[in-house]
């Protein structure tokens, strides 16, 4: 019976896309949880996977689980490579949108023990409320130094008084630094919390 079942299951979860609680599981096959890890989870093919942590089990087709592990990676990198001065990327919940995890039931507690995963495995990392890739550190070229010198003495200049945009900006393309990275420059001043957005 449990094969069958198993049979039936891995099916269900492979149809689903994405992670499936083991409640949800246990109401489509009118058991409850207990005899559904019991009975079913322990037949499933190789195929599907039982994420375990906290609360209730989580059941995934492997081949979406390597997606969303590969998506996250992906999407970090890109993160850092168009922002190489900020030193954390996307929160949870960014990532569950991006993702596309939050049309899931058990997408939060999924998108959560993934992270825990690949954070033990040393490929992401927790930076304050975000993730990053586990290898990347902010550095500071000698072009971006200039733009964050330049950046730093316009505010300085500008005292308490904020900056009219327009200006600075002028100010910026003058001295050869285009608008995106005077931007990425003023968030890393408002991390290291050099200058403050208002």
């Amino acid at each position: 019976a449990g094969d069958g079942k198993s049979a039936a299951a891995a099916a269900e979860i492979r149809k689903q896309r994405g992670p499936v609680s083991l409640a949800a599981m246990a109401r489509t096959f009118n058991l409850n949880p207990g005899e559904l890890l019991e009975l079913v989870a322990p037949a499933l093919p190789p195929d599907i996977l039982t994420v375990r942590g906290a609360g209730d089990a989580i059941f995934i087709a492997a081949a979406e689980h390597r997606r969303f592990s590969e998506s996250i990676l992906g999407q970090l990198a890109e993160y850092h490579r168009h922002n190489p001065l900020q030193e954390g990327a996307y929160s949870s919940r960014e990532l569950l949108g991006r993702l596309g995890l939050q049309h899931f039931a058990a997408g939060g507690d999924f998108l959560e023990r993934l992270l825990t995963t690949l954070s033990d495995e040393g490929r992401v990392k927790p930076v304050g409320g975000s993730w990053a890739l586990a290898g990347h550190r902010v550095t500071v070229d000698a072009e971006q130094q200039r733009a964050l010198d330049f950046a730093a003495s316009y505010l300085k200049a500008a005292g308490m008084q904020a900056p009219v945009m327009a200006e600075f900006m002028l100010q910026a393309k003058a001295r050869g630094i285009g608008e995106e990275q005077l931007q990425r420059v003023l968030r890393y001043l408002v991390t290291r919390q050099e200058a403050y957005a208002v």
